[in-house]
């Protein structure tokens, strides 16, 4: 049987360990990914804290990764397509908490849960937005606020950063707010033409969420 690397919490309250465990096999409606990136949240450390639903368990759910194999009655991707995966894994289950994630070299998941990435973001790039960029992104897009008026973004790291970018995108006002200068060039630097990402390849990622 073919094994993999990949990091487990076997535990509540235990420490993360790199494994050598077998590769999963996908069940019904699910794929096999083979995982070309994976962000790092502080939502992970819910798994060290105990909010698995069992153990051991595999953290990481921002996912991006190719497909691998398909699972009986599998149809909705074919193999070798690349795609994504984050907090809320298909069939209601969260990816990390209720399923294992992709801190490993490979990792199942079920087919509705996932969404093509585009061609134009690099894995990397891809990753910390199936998270952190949703988050920002349907918190903007939930919000009664338009295009024009004024959108204050609290805190400047990883999640702020993207919000300030999709804002200033969105045709919003924004105002970038942190305790103090260090992040103010950062702030009035980042647009999503430096990171060589336009704006309609932004939504049609995130939308796909929905």
């Amino acid at each position: 049987m073919p094994t993999m690397k990949a990091v487990q919490v076997k535990a509540k309250g235990e420490s993360m360990t790199l494994v050598n465990i077998p590769v999963p096999q996908p069940g019904a409606e699910q794929i096999l990914l083979k995982v070309e990136a994976c962000g790092i949240c502080h939502g992970d450390a819910k798994v060290i804290e105990g909010a698995a639903s069992s153990y051991p368990r595999i953290p990481g759910h921002e996912v991006v990764g190719i497909v691998e194999q398909l699972g009986p009655n599998a149809s909705k991707w074919k193999k070798g397509q690349r795609v994504g995966i984050g907090w809320h894994g298909g069939h209601g289950e969260t990816t990390a908490l209720t399923t294992d994630g992709g801190y490993a070299e490979y990792m199942v998941a079920y087919e509705d849960g996932l969404i093509a990435i585009p061609d134009e973001i690099s894995s990397e790039e891809a990753a910390p937005r199936l998270c952190a960029g949703e988050t920002v992104f349907s918190a903007l897009r939930n919000s009664k606020a338009r295009p024009g008026d004024i959108v204050a973004i609290s805190g400047i790291g990883g999640l702020g950063h993207l919000a300030v970018q999709y804002a200033k995108k969105a045709g919003f006002e924004v105002v970038a707010i942190s305790r103090g200068n260090d992040k103010k060039t950062l702030a009035l630097d980042i647009t999503l033409i430096r990171q060589k990402i336009t704006s309609p390849q932004i939504f049609r990622l995130l939308e796909a969420r929905k």
